[in-house]
């Protein structure tokens, strides 16, 4: 719903608070403002400079609640990078011209009471995550962040929660055939054990460049979250298994490749246990893994790379975000290890520092070919640390800012020659 104009959204605040009048609703007004400059600097390329940018993003949401038991949340959202052009091409700051940029973020029914106290039922475009967001995230680093268009059904027992939910990824509107890609799933909350055991299939329909009757995906998901804390001690771990079917890519005439499917095996197993000390410094320290499989073997018709592809990147692999995307890399399909040790403390009231430091590999070795020599198969990748410092010292605004250095192996790097990465920003947010 793109190029929402102001006169729509004044439309639909008028109409809410006509509503709320008629009726026993209650509306609330939230919202944030966040500004974010970067400075970074990640292709390990001597010869070029590093890039500024400041993001903005502005967010206002309006909930009401009707009759004590149905919800109705519109938030709206403009996101851009300050001083650059609109899609129209016309740079709107200093300008006259309208970005015309704001976007409907979520806007979702919620209903408590669905015919029954337990029964609860969600509808629309919305934020979704599972656990730690290692496998379903909302992203709120990113300047967008991520919302899915679908529904939810929840019957909520004593001990028990348990979700059904139904994604629309792709909604293609084919006449010809089911070009849909639709994600449908079951989440299981234990509540007492912190525990969630979920399945879900992904479903990719569309053929379009494959061979006849290939869809691009039909691949399920099952797993695990568990956490728990105590005496000091707190742990977190997934486990997820991937497997099913998937298109190779796309359909050679020529050569007539990629006619078959390929069976989908793949996993990942995370873990993290960390220990908080009794002190005025409010003192945790941690040790991580998280691993996924990598494929070794692109000639038969296995595919054995775990594929994370709506996981909440920046929050644990580096705030470099070298692994937030890793599409079209020589290390596609080679998985990852990450090997983690955190370090946080409060220094003074209202400041909290930390510090990360990340062990990369990869999983399964990936071909890398030396600016004088022979192709070699590798594993190297690099290491990664990040400081950051946060404080809410200064009243109605929450303070940010980080630094972080990447001192990349030469395979990774794809040079014999390069420099260490590095990325640094600072951050205001206001949320009311």
């Amino acid at each position: 719903m793109r190029s929402l104009s102001q006169p729509l959204i004044a439309l639909v605040l008028t109409t809410i608070l006509a509503a709320a009048a008629a009726t026993e609703t209650e509306v609330t007004v939230s919202g944030q403002v966040r500004v974010r400059e970067e400075i970074r600097k990640t292709d390990f390329d001597k010869t070029t400079t590093d890039r500024t940018i400041t993001l903005l993003r502005s967010r206002i949401g309006i909930e009401a609640v009707v009759d004590s038991n149905t919800h109705a949340f519109v938030q709206f959202q403009d996101s851009r990078r300050m001083g650059d052009m609109d899609q129209f091409g016309n740079y709107s700051s200093g300008t006259l011209a309208d970005g015309k940029n704001v976007d409907v973020h979520q806007a979702y029914i919620l209903v408590d009471r669905f015919w029954h106290d337990k029964l609860g039922f969600k509808a629309g475009r919305y934020e979704f995550t599972m656990g730690n967001q290692r496998v379903f995230g909302s992203v709120g680093w990113n300047n967008v962040g991520r919302a899915w268009d679908g529904s939810l059904l929840s019957l909520n027992l004593e001990n028990v929660k348990l979700t059904l939910f139904s994604m629309y990824k792709a909604q293609r509107d084919n006449e010809f055939y089911d070009a849909d890609f639709n994600i449908l799933g079951l989440l299981v909350n234990i509540k007492k054990a912190r525990l969630d055991l979920f399945g879900f299939f992904e479903h990719d329909g569309d053929t379009t460049g494959n061979f006849t009757n290939i869809n691009n995906l039909d691949r399920f998901n099952v797993g695990a979250f568990w956490a728990f804390e105590k005496s000091g001690f707190d742990f977190e771990g997934n486990a997820v298994y991937q497997g099913g079917r998937m298109s190779p890519g796309p359909y050679d005439p020529i050569t007539e490749a990629n006619t078959e499917k390929l069976d989908v095996s793949a996993f990942m197993i995370q873990a993290e246990a960390g220990y908080s000390f009794e002190s005025s410094l409010n003192a945790r320290v941690a040790l991580g893994l998280d691993y996924y499989t990598g494929d070794d073997d692109d000639t038969d018709d296995k595919f054995k790379a775990y594929q994370n592809s709506y996981y909440t990147g920046h929050k644990f692999l580096g705030y470099m975000d070298y692994f937030a995307n890793v599409a079209g890399k020589p290390y596609e399909t080679a998985g990852l290890m990450d090997i983690v040790l955190r370090g946080q403390m409060e220094p003074s009231s209202g400041w909290v520092a930390g510090l990360d430091i990340h062990v990369f590999k990869t999983a399964a070795d990936y071909v890398y070919v030396p600016e004088t020599g022979n192709p070699e198969n590798t594993s190297d990748v690099g290491i990664e640390l990040d400081v950051r410092v946060q404080t809410n010292t200064v009243r109605g605004v929450h303070l940010e800012g980080g630094l972080s250095m990447f001192f990349q192996k030469d395979a990774f790097a794809g040079t014999d020659n390069g420099e260490p990465g590095y990325f640094c920003y600072s951050q205001a947010r206001v949320d009311f």
